[in-house]
């Protein structure tokens, strides 16, 4: 059983998708909002930004930090979703730079693999400025992963 608190005094107890109130009844649609947002709120991570470049920002900071340093080349294998949804956003912090190999390098060169989806948070005005350089020097390949498709739910 689940408790919620709506008011002070007013305890509210929902099991599966029934509620009852003290004092008085709760409604259906009020019973399934208080279980939708309580499985939000223990399944959503804040994001900065778009999360598809983000998560490519992420995923590249955690590589770098179990590199040890900056790499010589780097190779992001995609979906085709991710491809398309990343290609024309506009990564935070970075002066205006899109797409896969910006977000990349942003992770890799500014990055903080802690903050997770959050991880370009803390960029400072340096770092920003370090990415297109970066950009510049070190290849960034762009592959379409071989993933499966599935829109059989069962």
């Amino acid at each position: 059983m689940l408790q919620y608190l709506l008011q002070p005094g007013k305890e509210v107890a929902v099991f599966f998708g029934l509620a009852t109130r003290r004092g008085g009844e709760v409604g259906k649609d009020e019973s399934c909002a208080l279980v939708h947002g309580e499985l939000l709120r223990g399944e959503l991570i804040t994001a900065m930004g778009c999360t598809e470049p983000i998560a490519i920002a992420y995923a590249a900071a955690k590589a770098r930090s179990v590199l040890g340093a900056l790499p010589d080349r780097v190779l992001v294998e995609v979906s085709g979703n991710i491809i398309k949804n990343v290609k024309s956003v506009v990564v935070p912090h970075t002066g205006g730079l899109r797409g896969i190999p910006a977000a990349a390098a942003a992770g890799i060169v500014a990055g903080d693999a802690e903050a997770q989806l959050e991880v370009l948070s803390g960029m400072t005005e340096a770092q920003s400025a370090a990415i297109s350089p970066f950009l510049k020097v070190v290849p960034v390949e762009v592959r379409h992963a071989d993933t499966p498709i599935s829109s059989t739910f069962r």
